[in-house]
């Protein structure tokens, strides 16, 4: 074996190590904010019969959210990790939103699972008076966590089946997009179909490459996960709260 050959083998080691790098941390972003989103959607509530549905505002509101996203992060890493080690196997869009289905359900479970934590701990903030009262409040939450789970992911699970459609169809974006610029990986066989009807859609995509496999998946993991944030924050809040209920 030649040093050529072997500094070309060695690159294209680090090419795909690259490449499953960034699908991992793209596809975490891009869950975290869909999961930030459906949180605040979830957990809007109304005070009275007579009284308009308000959301969680303040500390309480990050404090959920975030509980939600760290949780989520129990079925979303080990599944990435496991997809990302295999860079050359075709994933095509229903695998994408098989996915996304059982990221959809999990997500609100686990999000769930989360808030009695959140709540020991946003008790504590406010009035805390010792260490130990912390770790019991802890124990206690890690007890009540199942039940939570049960209760507000019923009771949030139509919003969780939203999420199917977005997560999948914006996975399989970007898993496309990140493995442009490399060797011997795998196109869609209906982008494929596409590049074969229209051929000039084949020359645009190799002469973006370059640059598409970089930025694609970070730019639509920030532009759609994003806008859908930013929808839920301030977005008519009647209408998310009919959503919300399905």
């Amino acid at each position: 074996m030649t040093t050529e050959t072997q500094m070309t083998i060695e690159q294209r080691r680090e090419a795909v190590q690259r490449l499953q790098v960034r699908l991992v941390r793209s596809l975490v972003l891009y869950g975290m904010l869909l999961v930030a989103a459906a949180t605040i959607v979830a957990t809007i509530y109304s005070p009275g019969i007579d009284q308009d549905p308000r959301r969680l505002i303040g500390l309480l509101a990050v404090g959920t959210v975030t509980g939600g996203c760290l949780f989520s992060l129990i079925f979303l890493l080990p599944v990435l990790r496991w997809i990302g080690a295999r860079p050359e196997e075709s994933r095509i869009l229903p695998i994408w939103l098989l996915i996304g289905f059982a990221f959809g359900v999990c997500a609100v479970f686990l999000a769930g699972a989360s808030q009695p934590f959140v709540f020991a701990v946003y008790t504590n903030i406010l009035d805390f008076q010792s260490i130990g009262r912390l770790l019991d409040d802890m124990i206690d939450a890690f007890f009540r966590a199942p039940l939570s789970a049960f209760t507000f992911g019923v009771f949030a699970l139509y919003i969780g089946v939203l999420m199917v459609p977005v997560f999948g169809i914006g996975a399989w974006v970007i898993d496309m997009l990140n493995r442009m610029n490399y060797p011997n990986a795998y196109a869609d066989p209906w982008i494929e179909a596409v590049g074969d009807m229209i051929p000039v859609t084949r020359r645009w995509a190799a002469a973006a490459a370059p640059w598409l496999s970089v930025v694609g998946p970070w730019a639509i993991a920030l532009i759609v996960g994003g806008a859908i944030l930013l929808f839920t924050i301030t977005g008519p809040i009647e209408f998310l709260a009919r959503l919300r209920l399905g």
